[in-house]
């Protein structure tokens, strides 16, 4: 199935002259950012879809690409809400498969999703599945009062080993704290990592628990 989704060098169906075609705005973007000093590279799968992935993945190897592909959550709701979508949880099966590494599986809590639907999300990256790579998880939302409560929420699947292998998204909860003189977030940042950094998973603590202390309601509260 993993094959489906990837071009390969020896393998590949497509003759040298079209795969050259298809390499080539890849590596001139590669040389690009490699002239301009940039070490990280964002692809917009919105408009250039999986194939996009696809190619990426391909090329990383010959292109000595030696960095992370990371799936942003940005745009998601073109996917996965409205009257046809996928369900978030199907996008990153999708996108582990492609050969992503980093890959966005929502908010544990902010309202955006059911917290147990996170932990599907994370439970599709983490799990075992023959040989495909796993991927790693990312959180949005960077407010510290949620790290550690994210943390121990995942914690309460015992199929998910290690709760901290998760990344956290720097975002508004971030730059609100930004210097108000410069604009800098370096130190609001650093205190952020600090905080990810100390967090230590808590697997005596509810599901109940947790979630009231986040602020949900009674109603909203899991019955196990």
């Amino acid at each position: 199935m993993l094959e489906s989704f990837r071009i390969r060098n020896e393998t590949s169906c497509l003759n040298q002259d079209l795969r050259k075609i298809l390499l080539k705005p890849y590596r001139y973007r590669h040389q690009l950012f490699e002239s301009l000093g940039k070490e990280y590279r964002a692809l917009h799968l919105l408009v250039g879809k999986m194939p996009h992935l696809d190619i990426l993945v391909d090329v990383r190897i010959p292109l000595c690409i030696d960095v992370p592909i990371h799936i942003h959550r940005a745009g998601h709701d073109n996917y996965s809400r409205g009257k046809i979508g996928i369900d978030l949880y199907v996008l990153s099966k999708i996108f582990r498969l492609g050969g992503a590494d980093l890959i966005h599986t929502g908010p544990v809590f902010g309202n955006l999703y059911d917290p147990e639907g996170i932990i599907k999300n994370v439970r599709a990256l983490a799990d075992d599945w023959f040989d495909v790579k796993k991927g790693i998880p990312i959180l949005s939302r960077s407010a510290n009062s949620i790290v550690q409560d994210s943390i121990d929420y995942l914690g309460t699947d015992s199929d998910i080993k290690d709760p901290t292998n998760v990344l956290f998204l720097v975002d508004k909860d971030v730059y609100q704290y930004a210097d108000t003189k410069t604009g800098s977030i370096i130190e609001p940042t650093k205190r952020f990592v600090e905080t990810v950094r100390n967090a230590k998973p808590n697997r005596n603590r509810t599901k109940q628990q947790i979630l009231k202390n986040q602020g949900y309601k009674n109603a909203n509260l899991p019955t196990v």
